[in-house]
């Protein structure tokens, strides 16, 4: 697509409506809100909108960009670009530990236990079982301190780390250093590591991206669902990217949107946002 034929249009936070069409709205929706049913009653009231359709959906847990058609027409039109895989989105994620390759696509076989509300990775094909399959790459990854109040282990204890090192004191280290030097090193080591990774999905599967990442080892900041001990203000993840082509037109649109920046876990990348 020529660059005169695509729009892009960036959201704030300060409302959740995006963009309205002339049959369709984008909005961005606040983690905690149902996609379905409790978001787009809300917009009604907010906006006056009288029938809102779901077309596709994000988790109650999860920040970001959504499309809602404003008629049943252009809910079918929206449900034929979903099928064609014309409406694509990219995610925002952090994640427990970095994945070992900075990026990669994953592929797997999911099975939904309806009564837990919960997907799990098999290893066969079977009956209720759906292919998954998304892209990452890790944008930057950062140590996290135990004891620290946001989280992120401090410039200051680098700092004395550097200064208490044998090679780097003026004169003979101590005891006391020595051992100064030990405790700084083992509270460095024991800092967990989180990564800001871009999520593409190539398939939209009930918690996917949440049970991709958790079965190697990296569940989402704070999905307690799938394994996350962190603990934060809002999941680790946001749609953060939504595009599709303009009903009528064909011109591709593309909308942009932040987390909000002042909660974590994405305040511990804000410098990259």
């Amino acid at each position: 697509m020529c660059d005169h034929d695509k729009e892009i249009y960036r959201g704030e936070n300060d409302g959740c409506l995006i963009y309205r069409g002339k049959d369709y709205i984008v909005v961005n929706k606040p983690p905690g809100l149902d996609a379905e049913h409790g978001f787009p009653e809300l917009l009604k009231k907010q906006y006056g909108f009288h029938d809102i359709y779901c077309v596709h959906r994000l988790d109650l847990a999860a920040g970001g960009l959504l499309v809602y058609a404003l008629s049943d027409k252009a809910a079918g039109v929206f449900s034929r670009y979903i099928e064609e895989k014309q409406l694509k989105k990219s995610y925002l994620v952090v994640c427990e530990g970095v994945p070992v390759e900075a990026e990669g696509e994953w592929t797997d076989l999911l099975f939904k236990d309806s009564r837990k509300q919960k997907m799990f990775p098999v290893k066969q094909m079977r009956k209720g079982v759906k292919e998954a399959k998304l892209a990452y790459q890790v944008i930057v990854s950062k140590a996290l301190s135990g004891d620290s109040d946001k989280g992120l282990q401090s410039d200051r204890d680098e700092s004395e780390l550097y200064l208490k090192k044998p090679e780097n004191l003026m004169e003979k280290p101590t005891c006391a250093d020595k051992e100064e030097v030990k405790k700084l090193e083992e509270k460095r080591e024991g800092g967990k590591q989180i990564a800001l990774c871009r999520v593409e999905l190539f398939t939209g599967r009930f918690h996917q991206i949440r049970v991709q990442f958790a079965s190697r080892k990296h569940p989402l900041a704070g999905d307690g669902k799938y394994g996350s001990r962190l603990k934060v203000d809002e999941l680790g993840l946001f749609c953060n990217e939504l595009s599709f082509p303009e009903p009528g037109t064909g011109t591709m649109l593309t909308f942009t949107a932040q987390p909000d920046m002042a909660k974590t876990p994405f305040i511990w990348f804000s410098e990259k946002l």
